[in-house]
């Protein structure tokens, strides 16, 4: 189970790493400005979909 646990540690901080370098290089295109706008309606789309579609076996 150790070994599970590294890997999925290893997942989550490569996503971080890479989610870090992707809106740095739209900082770069688009501004900052821009940047930001996009970043938030990308975590509204991620909590509208969660809202809406609930993971199987999760209570409501």
């Amino acid at each position: 189970m150790g070994n599970s646990n590294q890997l999925h540690r290893l997942q989550s901080m490569t996503a971080a790493l890479v989610g870090v370098f992707f809106f740095h290089a739209i900082i770069g295109v688009f501004g900052l400005r821009l940047a930001i706008a996009g970043l938030a309606a990308f975590v509204l789309g991620a909590v509208v979909v969660c809202v809406a579609f609930p993971a199987q076996g999760a209570e409501s």
